[in-house]
């Protein structure tokens, strides 16, 4: 039988929502389970956020130091690696590329053992480090909280100093940022631009710009492409980018909502340098025909800041490896798609758009919509009674894959859920695509915890009668969660047919 697993500790200190905490230097980051937020320690200057755990001796501490001259994060992974003698390792998470080692050394008199893991990023022109501190004997109970304090992480302003939502950008701040080093840095050769063709230099942005219209252009058309080709990236994933205005107007996830509305368009953070880098996943391995990028239409106050100069690049084996390119080009700057070919034969599953200038703000990048065209995929053949997706077996167990748990759970316990998901479609190439959030509920219905895509998986379908198999879990704490009835909702989502579907279970503990 095909199963899978994802191993998700869901640990909660009280049936209440976690609280997140915002630096002055504008991280954000919620407060990890068993941990506790101290604004007064600041163990070095450098400190702008410290955790002390409510039992033991464990410490996390997030450090941000001012940088100049160092230009990529691979620069700085090679200044770690060269200074410690040791491996980094890379990892991406949504607000972007960080890279982490592990040290053990001895400390104090007398000598005792002590653990770190140190994440490390570049955001804003500012080195970000992520410190996890604890003696060796506790040292692996508290890594699960910190990695998942790290994969949350989100950079912007601050609650005091909320970055504006308007209708259009600012095109002009009154403290401008200084240019930062691109937080997902990539060799970028100067071939990758037509030389002949260079950016501008900058104007200087007016003063007083006239206000923007706030009224959005009517809805753009279906998709421009034959019958027998599809927009590849309506039902894709974006799994990474570098630089966004906001995270609701002028986001990076609009660039494929099907939508060239001002307001449902992307710009970048004011004040970040190109170049902008934006990866999708696709629902699977597709022949890639044809691209369409589209430019916003220019506004008074904010003139040349429409894209420019691209790069598209593909890979067949992951978001980290197998890249190549396969267009370089530049848009012009108006309104309206911009349509370019693809070499023959190119496929991938995975996508990456590299902005690489515009046509001359200085503050400001925009692009309203990114198309990728491909061949058509047949009819997904769909499985069960009328295709409809659904939750079957749905249970809480003691054990992975096990029978349902009788009984109440202890404190600290692990309680896996278990169930299968039943219709799931399978593309051509018999795999299907499946993402999975995971609710905890009190027993009135309240959510207390929400996780976003804890599953998003792919793989072939066994042949019937065998199906997927799906266990994730929870990992109670041993102290400070009440005893009662609570629930396990789980929502699905079948991402080749676009359905959905949804399960309840509840559970005791005592």
């Amino acid at each position: 039988m095909k199963q899978f697993c994802l191993a998700l500790a869901l640990i909660v200190a009280a049936p209440l929502l976690a609280e997140d905490v915002t630096a002055e230097v504008g991280v954000t980051v919620t407060v990890p389970a068993g941990f506790e937020h101290l604004p007064d320690l600041k163990p070095k200057p450098t400190t702008v956020l410290a955790f002390k755990a409510r039992k033991g001796e464990a410490a996390i501490l997030i450090n941000s130091i001012k940088t100049a001259g160092i230009g990529s994060l691979d620069e700085l992974a090679t200044s770690a690696k060269e200074e410690l003698e040791r491996e980094v390792t890379f990892v991406t998470v949504p607000a972007g590329r960080l890279f982490f080692f592990d040290l053990e050394f001895k400390d104090g008199d007398p000598p005792r053992s002590f653990r770190e893991r140190i994440y490390m990023t570049l955001e804003d022109g500012r080195v970000f480090q992520f410190v996890l501190h604890d003696h060796v004997s506790s040292f692996e109970s508290h890594l699960a909280a910190f990695d998942e304090l790290v994969a949350g992480v989100r950079f912007g302003a601050t609650p005091a100093d909320p970055a504006p939502a308007p209708a259009e950008p600012d095109p002009a701040p009154a403290d401008p940022a200084p240019a930062p080093a691109d937080p997902d840095p990539e060799d970028a050769p100067p071939s990758a631009v037509d030389p002949s063709d260079p950016d501008p230099a900058p104007a200087d942005p007016p003063e007083d710009p006239t206000p923007p219209s706030v009224v959005d252009p009517a809805p753009a058309p279906a998709d421009p492409a034959p019958a027998d080709q599809a927009n590849l990236l309506r039902g894709a994933t974006l799994i990474s980018f570098s630089s966004e205005y906001a995270s609701d107007y002028w986001a990076a996830k609009n660039l494929h909502d099907g939508s060239v509305a001002r307001t449902q368009s992307w710009a970048s953070r004011p004040g970040t340098r190109a170049p902008h880098r934006f990866v999708f996943r696709l629902a699977g391995e597709r022949v890639l025909t044809r691209v369409e990028l589209e430019n916003t239409s220019g506004e008074s106050g904010i003139e040349g800041a429409s894209a420019k100069a691209f790069r598209l690049e593909a890979s067949e084996l992951g978001p980290e490896e197998g890249w190549s390119t396969v267009l370089e080009g530049a848009l012009e700057d108006a309104p309206g798609p911009q349509s370019f070919s693809l070499p023959e034969g190119t496929r991938g599953q995975w996508v990456r758009l590299t902005i690489l200038g515009n046509h001359g703000n200085q503050t400001l990048t925009e692009l309203a919509e990114l198309r990728l065209f491909g061949p058509r995929a047949a009819a997904p053949a769909t499985g069960g009674p009328q295709g409809e997706l659904r939750v079957e077996r749905l249970r809480v167990s003691a054990q992975e894959n096990g029978p349902a748990h009788e009984g109440a759970f202890a404190p600290g316990a692990r309680v896996w859920v278990c169930f299968k998901p039943r219709g799931l479609s399978a593309g051509p190439d018999g795999a299907y695509a499946l993402e999975v959030d995971l609710i905890l509920e009190d027993d009135a219905g309240n959510a207390l915890l929400t996780r976003e895509r804890v599953l998003a998986h792919r793989a072939r379908l066994p042949q019937p009668p065998l199906s997927p198999f799906v266990a994730v879990f929870l990992d109670l704490p041993a102290e400070g969660f009440p005893a009662g009835t609570y629930g396990v909702r789980l929502a699905l989502r079948d991402t080749l047919s676009g359905k959905s579907a949804a399960g309840a279970t509840p559970f005791q503990v005592e």
